[in-house]
């Protein structure tokens, strides 16, 4: 695993999610290294890569540190791990689609295109509350997955254009949908994947 310096709340949250369904998967974290900047990446995977020259893959918790393990690989011509990453940049698509890297997240970034509609839910006088009365906590979005088969969808819908249509957006907004309600969010976050952007716009 690949990562920014200890306490990089995202990084460290993303290892441990790794690290959960890796080990429930029946796979074991082998080595870690943490960088205080992307340009410590590549000598730190090296090192890595020297120590653990059995490991089966590599995850990089941000598209920096992945850059950096796909560098350092480089120097090792007999060392041939799968390649994982979390924050999926434009650059990547191609590494994606010709399988130099066999899988990333991202997506996530819709995040505050919900919030935005939830403030302005509130804002017209229809705030979205939970089954308490409170201020909604949606934990249930989902990663988008990018693999050799979404990575062309991903970079149309995701990074060329908007995952989301303007009529779609509409109908999170009490001001045309006077049915939005917390039920109608939370099922929004639970079914988000490149499955259900790909058929809004169809």
């Amino acid at each position: 695993m690949v990562a920014a310096q200890l306490g990089d709340s995202s990084h460290d949250d993303r290892i441990a999610g790794f690290k959960d369904a890796f080990a429930k998967g029946g796979g074991e974290v082998i080595g870690e290294c943490h960088s205080n900047d992307p340009s410590e990446a590549v000598a730190k995977a090296g090192d890595l890569f020297i120590a653990h020259k059995d490991a089966d893959c590599v995850y990089g918790a941000g598209g920096d540190y992945l850059t950096g393990a796909l560098n350092a690989v480089e120097n090792f011509p007999d060392f041939h791990p799968k390649f994982y990453g979390t924050d999926i940049q434009p650059d990547f698509i191609p590494l994606v689609e010709n399988g130099t890297i066999s899988g990333m997240n991202g997506g996530h970034f819709v995040e505050c295109s919900i919030s935005y509609a939830l403030l302005l839910n509130r804002l017209d006088g229809h705030p979205i509350l939970d089954e308490n009365g409170k201020a909604p906590l949606f934990n249930n979005l989902k990663w988008i997955v990018i693999t050799p088969e979404t990575a062309a969808s991903y970079q149309k819908y995701f990074i060329d254009g908007h995952p989301f249509t303007e009529d779609q957006y509409k109908s999170w907004l009490w001001r045309y949908n006077p049915n939005v309600d917390y039920q109608f969010f939370y099922d929004l976050c639970e079914n988000y994947s490149v499955d259900s952007v790909i058929s809004s716009w169809q």
